[in-house]
């Protein structure tokens, strides 16, 4: 799965490459998942085949079964980026597909299901990291007030992965009725029914407080 040749982007080429440099760490260490039966006898990942990498022998065949773990988890666990370049990130890797379809690289079908994939990532995954610095911002300002000691008690403290139910201007409730949260109305406009909050809440009477927050995940995990 090689980048030479690939048509110029407006981006500057070391950015599109430092891009694809994820990509290409995303499939090297969990793309042997995605092998076929007949596949997986060929992959040696102590010695590659022939001192080969994994891009090199599988990249392409695997590459559209393994973009919705690209994005729904190597870029939100993995990628330490703020919201806007997760956002470039996504786009160059889309480029990046276009043109393995275009030189026939990558098949018609497999192309325009992961295509399609990307660019519904290109929306959520960026969305999910705003969505997640917003509620880091809420958290730290709540925490000082639920320190041990602290009054008034708190009533009880949840700390799971809690799937979003339904969404109000400044208001966040979640499946198994927990919530709601107060929220800004900027992060209420990002979060949607169905993603994955991981957090740690608090709640005083039938007030429930964000005290920590893990990662946003445009997704239903069961």
């Amino acid at each position: 799965m090689e980048v030479a040749g690939r048509a110029a982007e407006p981006r500057e080429a070391d950015e599109v490459e430092g891009s694809l440099s994820l990509l290409r760490a995303g499939l090297e260490g969990y793309g042997y998942q995605y092998l076929t039966a007949t596949e997986r006898p060929r992959w040696h990942p102590d010695d590659g085949e022939d001192g080969r990498t994994f891009c090199e022998l599988f990249g392409a065949r695997v590459l559209a079964k393994y973009i919705d773990e690209f994005l729904g988890y190597f870029m939100i666990r993995k990628v330490g980026c703020h919201a806007d370049q997760v956002a470039e990130i996504i786009e160059d890797v889309r480029g990046f597909v276009a043109w393995l379809a275009e030189t026939g690289e990558l098949p018609p079908v497999a192309a325009r299901k992961a295509l399609g994939r990307l660019a519904r990532g290109s929306d959520e995954v960026p969305a999910a990291e705003r969505l997640s610095e917003l509620l880091y911002g809420i958290a730290t300002r709540n925490k000082d007030s639920y320190r041990p000691g602290s009054e008034p008690a708190c009533d009880e403290i949840v700390e799971e992965f809690l799937v979003v139910d339904r969404v109000a201007p400044g208001r966040i409730w979640f499946l198994d009725g927990v919530g709601p949260i107060k929220v800004s109305e900027a992060a209420s406009r990002l979060a949607r029914p169905g993603w994955t909050i991981n957090l740690v809440l608090g709640r005083r009477g039938d007030r429930w407080d964000v005290l920590e927050v893990g990662n946003v995940y445009p997704e239903t995990l069961a």
